[in-house]
């Protein structure tokens, strides 16, 4: 009973929540299958089930907002950091069933596997956000990983699938063995894997070189994750592969998780060696937004060119944690946490809207993969044109939206921080960004438009739940771009009590 003592289950009851709905997804695919229900029916059904799910785990996480305790011992950190952070995974994961219903549909055999592994891909992620030991994200970045691994190849029938799939678990795989063996090194350096342990540990003294060996093999472990340049190559041909929501959720979900617990990592356990992870990060997001912005100018793949386009909002992301105050007084004194999370959210919201419009224009009876596909689609869907716009000129970070202010609050932060050289590079990567996605609304609506005719409808109408979740993510972004207040407001809250 002892042994027992410090589990506390409802410090982690979103999350149990979500598990419960993975299993129970698994049960009623097994069912349908045995009744020969395939199809929309079932993906329907999986749709329902995991909405249900998620939006009691959600609001479970909004119960405990105000919370400061722990679970297992202090393995797993609940407070307004990882509750903030559950709470845009859980969206995210929402806004993905919700996209999700035509790609489930066509899945047949494998629908509730579908919606099952979006629960525990988000269930690894709720793990990773509210990590407090080493030994727990790394499991937490694992059952993520396994997860969104066979989501990316889930479509048998696909040879991109297969492709992008074996590449991701491959390099994932590598990314793995180069964490596990830091959070030994680590480990031998400090005598603890918790991370408050290991902060007390590194401020005393000197950092050992098996200390900076563990840093730098921990840091690269995440670089992966996070498809920070010179750990990307994986992300183009899996987010190019993977069916179009998966590649949503890895786009946002994924990356929200990997950052915000990179986020704890460096704010807490690694704090006192910020002096030598300083300068990687500078130098690794300066690389990262350069080649992603570059790179995406070339992309004729629209999937291929918001995979780039994710590897530069990763770059802004590393910019954003690389004005980190070491000697900040406390976390909601240093803008950089403050600016991560706004940054996060609304990126979440801007490229769901963004990839939910390509499935959209996908749904219409013709592909929506190239530039080309998508010639005078602005004319003919004028709602799901519009909408692209915006989800553009917001990625693009172009006023009044919520990329501008997320991009705004970033740069402040770096400026603040005495960083100058590097905003001026982010600035000026931003702007190379303004010509690839604005390229995507010239052809939208300014290449051979066609005439208006019986489809050319001025809403986004059928199917209704991917509608639902892109006219969602629209009001979200402009609405963050005219009042950004209570977003950062609850930003701040989150980091109050970081530690």
């Amino acid at each position: 009973m002892e042994l027992l003592s410090g589990i506390n289950w409802n410090s982690f009851l979103p999350g149990v929540t979500v598990l419960v709905t993975a299993l129970f997804l698994l049960v009623l695919s097994l069912a349908f299958r045995l009744r020969g229900v395939q199809g929309q029916p079932a993906a329907v059904a999986g749709m329902w089930v995991s909405l249900i799910g998620l939006g009691l785990a959600v609001w479970m996480s909004l119960c405990q907002w105000d919370s400061l305790s722990a679970a297992f011992d202090g393995m797993l950190v609940l407070d307004p950091f990882s509750t903030f952070l559950s709470l845009l995974i859980l969206g995210g994961a929402a806004l993905t069933v919700l996209i999700s219903q035509n790609q489930a549909a066509a899945l047949r055999q494998v629908t509730g596997e579908y919606y099952a592994l979006v629960a525990l891909a988000a269930l690894g992620m709720l793990v990773l956000v509210s990590a407090g030991d080493l030994i727990v994200l790394f499991l937490g970045l694992e059952l993520m990983s396994l997860a969104v691994y066979i989501l990316v190849g889930i479509d048998r029938g696909s040879l991109g699938n297969t492709e992008g799939a074996i590449k991701y678990f491959l390099i994932g795989s590598f990314a793995a063995a180069f964490l596990l063996y830091g959070i030994a090194l680590l480990y031998g350096a400090t005598g603890t894997t918790r991370y408050d342990g290991i902060a007390a540990a590194l401020s005393e003294g000197q950092p050992a070189l098996i200390t900076l060996a563990g840093l730098g093999l921990v840091l690269v472990g995440l670089f992966f994750k996070v498809a920070a340049v010179p750990f990307h190559m994986w992300a183009p041909d899996a987010y190019e592969g993977a069916p179009t929501p998966v590649t949503a959720f890895m786009a946002v979900a994924v990356k929200a998780a990997a950052f915000g617990a990179l986020a704890r990592l460096l704010s807490g356990a690694l704090l006192p060696l910020a002096g030598w992870w300083l300068p990687v990060l500078w130098s690794v997001s300066v690389a990262t937004m350069t080649l992603g912005n570059l790179a995406a100018v070339f992309q004729g793949n629209l999937k291929r060119m918001l995979a780039y386009s994710s590897i530069a909002h990763a770059g802004y992301l590393l910019a954003a944690l690389t004005s980190l105050d070491p000697f900040a007084s406390s976390p909601a004194d240093d803008k950089a946490l403050l600016s991560v999370l706004f940054y996060l959210a609304v990126y979440t919201l801007m490229n769901v809207g963004a990839f939910g419009v390509l499935i959209y224009l996908g749904s219409r009876g013709g592909k929506a993969e190239t530039l080309e596909d998508i010639r005078g689609a602005g004319w003919r869907y004028p709602l799901a044109g519009l909408a692209m716009a915006v989800f553009m000129f917001s990625l693009a970070g172009i006023p009044p939206t919520g990329g501008f202010m997320a991009k705004f609050y970033v740069f402040s932060a770096v400026v603040e921080r005495g960083l100058v050289s590097l905003a001026v590079i982010g600035v000026l990567n931003s702007a190379v960004s303004v010509y690839y996605y604005l390229r995507v609304t010239v052809q939208m609506y300014m290449r051979d438009g066609g005439e208006a005719g019986a489809e050319a409808m001025p809403a986004l109408g059928r199917p209704l739940a991917l509608s639902l979740a892109v006219l969602a993510a629209l009001a979200g972004v402009l609405y963050l771009g005219v009042s950004p207040a209570g977003l950062l407001e609850a930003a701040r809250q989150a980091v109050m009590f970081l530690n």
